[in-house]
């Protein structure tokens, strides 16, 4: 099996993680893609953070596409912190080949999560693209590794998947939509405006 991780806080969800799934399954052919609610960010306050449950419910709402989970696992395995998590997953799911998928926005900052240089050896990642300016792609920390593998996919294959990969995927619509856009609209139409983005790939 080859699954896809899509871990956030999910707050709220909405069609661009639809759409970075529907992209990541299609140029890496994954069996999957589950999403993992976390119960908080250590990154982020937790101020104002609905309830796990509230989230989950919210996240099954979203989408029925049939190899999107939905999963708390991480409240399960008792972690909140990505490397303890994919620790844990390798054990509990030792026959599976994971791959971390995130949008090109998070590479920028991926240096401040806990080992992530260790986290990098664990499993292999992929970036979706994501609206950003221009050049700051080429210039994260995740680039600047030499002993990286890194590797810009521009049409789908059943790549084999390995730690010290970071896969790069440019080749669809980039979809602006956010959490923290739709939280400062406050419940506005900002979600259906991008709701056809979930279909495209």
């Amino acid at each position: 099996m080859r699954i896809g991780l899509l871990g956030g806080s999910f707050n709220p969800p909405h069609a661009g993680h639809v759409h970075a799934c529907l992209v990541a399954m299609k140029y890496l052919q994954l069996d999957a893609v589950w999403w993992l609610v976390s119960p908080g960010n250590p990154l982020k306050s937790k101020s104002g953070l609905p309830p796990l449950e509230e989230r989950v419910e919210m996240c099954r709402d979203l989408t029925s596409h049939p190899d999107i989970i939905i999963t708390d696992i991480e409240r399960e395995l008792g972690t909140v912190r990505t490397f303890d998590t994919v620790t844990e997953l390798q054990k509990k799911f030792p026959k599976t080949d994971f791959i971390w998928l995130s949008g090109t926005d998070l590479a920028y900052e991926f240096h401040r999560w806990y080992r992530w240089r260790d986290l990098l050896k664990l499993l292999p990642f992929a970036f979706i693209g994501r609206p950003t300016k221009s050049g700051l792609v080429r210039t994260n920390a995740v680039r600047q590794i030499s002993s990286l593998r890194q590797i810009t996919l521009n049409q789908g294959a059943r790549s084999a998947l390995a730690s010290g990969q970071v896969f790069w995927i440019f080749g669809e619509p980039l979809n602006p939509l956010s959490s923290t856009l739709l939280r400062q609209q406050q419940g506005t139409n900002a979600a259906s405006q991008m709701v056809e983005f979930a279909g495209r790939p």
